[in-house]
């Protein structure tokens, strides 16, 4: 937070969540460090400055039924519409080492509508990214499963760098370019349907209409 611009438009950063802890809300253990392994310090003090900087959704992989696939559903929900949103957190602290903890504001345990499913797999990702500051961008990604134990599965159907052969640097409200992150709140609940992932990508490069997405955009 106290380096020159320059520098930090330099620096390779690799950011990594280590570990999720459950009980009542999330806490996530991020390491923040540079390519060469140096921690980053400060990162405490871009957060405080820049609260929408670091944020995380948490969602849980429920299968499908009746031939249909198997979806990620969002516990981080928007207070108003109630759809699926990322949390900013209530904290976020530096343990130090450029190690840093993010405990949430959602205690997923209570979101109604949306069962805590501790034997399922979830996944928490999110950014670390500002436009305050000259840092890279980071797409943090951690699948594991609450109530311990190996994956049951896992849903990863498209990658960035096959979006990527076609468009060039693609990335999305802002600084979101990791389509693991994506999936994370295109879930079949938002946008009445029409901001599930599957649905919304096919229907963009099949050049069609949405009613509610974007209130109605038409490609």
């Amino acid at each position: 937070s106290t380096a020159p611009n320059d520098f930090l438009d330099d620096l390779d950063v690799v950011a990594q969540i280590t570990g999720v802890t459950i009980a009542s809300p999330p806490v996530i253990t991020i390491s923040y460090m540079t390519e060469d392994g140096r921690p980053i310090l400060g990162l405490d003090t871009v957060k405080e400055q820049a609260p929408r900087s670091i944020r995380f959704p948490i969602a849980k992989l429920v299968a499908g039924s009746n031939g249909d696939p198997n979806q990620w559903v969002c516990y981080t929900r928007d207070d108003e519409s109630g759809e699926p949103n990322y949390d900013l957190g209530s904290s976020f602290v530096d343990v130090g080492d450029g190690v840093y903890q993010l405990t949430f504001n959602t205690d997923i345990a209570t979101v109604p509508g949306v069962p805590y499913e501790p034997t399922l797999t979830h996944r928490v990702a999110g950014q670390i990214a500002s436009r305050e500051f000259s840092l890279e961008w980071t797409n943090p990604v951690y699948d594991w499963v609450p109530a311990g134990g190996a994956l049951p599965a896992t849903r990863n159907i498209a990658t960035m760098a096959s979006c990527n052969e076609c468009h060039e640097d693609m990335h999305f409200h802002g600084r979101r370019f990791k389509v693991e992150y994506c999936v994370t709140c295109h879930n079949p609940d938002l946008a009445d349907g029409e901001g599930d992932m599957a649905y919304m990508i096919h229907r963009i490069h099949a050049a069609g209409d949405f009613t509610v997405l974007d209130d109605g955009i038409s490609y």
